[in-house]
Formats: C-alpha cells, structure tokens, sequence
C-alpha cells in the first residue's frame, strides 16, 4: 500500500498537484492511524470502515472509474470490536490481486445472524484460482495475518471461495465469530 500510494502521488504531482496533496494528507492520516493502533488489540468496526473508506480514497485516485466499492454494514454491527486493520487488510488483498481492465467491483458486508456476526469482502476479480480447492498453500501474507489475527475473536472461522451470491465469480473470504 505505501509504496503503491507514494507511486501515485508521484505521478499526480504533475498531473493533478490537488489530488496529488489530498492523497498524500489521506496516506498520512493511515500512517498515523497503523502507528497509534497498533499496540490495541481491537477497535470497533466503525473506525474499521472510516479507515478502509480512506486507503479507498488513494485507490480512487490511482484507479478512478475503475474501482468501485459497496457496503452493506448492519447498523447493531458498528460498534463490534475487531482486531485493528483488518477489513483493510481483506479490502487491499482483494485490490492487490487483481486486474483494473474491465474494473473491478468489490463488496464488504457485515451482518449479525443470532449471535454470530460474518464479514465477507467479495471481489469480481480472478479469484484465488485452482490452488484453492487442491491446497492451502495459496495464502499469502495477507491472509496469513488476518488468520493469526481472527484468532483474538471468539470462535471465528474464516473461508476462502471463488463464489459469491453477490458478484458471482471472483474471490470471497468470510470471516464468522461469535459475539
């Protein structure tokens, strides 16, 4: 992401000098929000999606109409507590690996069922391809970390899939615990 975003406001520098300081005051204020959570365990799933809605902000400028992101968040599900960055991670893997050809439409729902919240981030991309059903070897260290991280949540499960009922085809990852 940082070096990403830096190759960015390179370019822009000349293009677009505007854009180029908004994303450079919106990679700052990332910067300082991963050095101030990160001796917390958990923040609340609201401050989760101001700081994805922010790296979005740098991915816009680098992608413009070719990136385009819905939520779907419960309302009873915002002040959930959640390991910090997270759903960052979940939104940048799907972006990182993926074309901007024909665009790229990524999904972020959280819903409590009962008493058993899921977060699923779908993308329309090429999914984690075969390697998926053969083997776990896919991962890399992105779903790594939030493997290790998911961990500090009670019961959680995460799964991994080349399907969604949202978006069809591309990769889905849905993290379950309970609260």
């Amino acid at each position: 992401m940082l070096f990403n975003s830096l190759n960015t406001i390179s370019s822009l520098i000349y293009t677009d000098p505007q854009k180029a300081d908004m994303v450079l005051h919106k990679l700052a204020e990332l910067l300082r929000y991963s050095l101030d959570v990160s001796s917390n365990k958990f923040v609340t799933l609201s401050v989760e999606i101001d700081v994805v809605k922010k790296y979005l902000e740098i991915e816009q400028a680098r992608f413009e109409d070719k990136l385009d992101v819905s939520f779907a968040i419960e309302q009873d599900c915002l002040n959930l507590l959640l390991p910090p960055l997270i759903l960052q991670s979940l939104v940048e893997n799907a972006i990182k690996h993926n074309s901007f050809s024909n665009g790229l439409l990524i999904d972020v729902r959280v819903y409590n069922k009962g008493h058993r919240v899921s977060i699923e981030v779908a993308d329309n991309g090429v999914g984690f391809g075969a390697k998926l059903n053969s083997e776990q070897n896919f991962k890399g260290t992105g779903l790594k970390n939030i493997e290790s991280q998911i961990k500090l949540l009670h019961r959680a499960v995460i799964k991994f899939s080349n399907y969604s009922d949202v978006l069809g085809h591309g990769a889905h990852v849905m993290i379950s615990f309970d609260i």
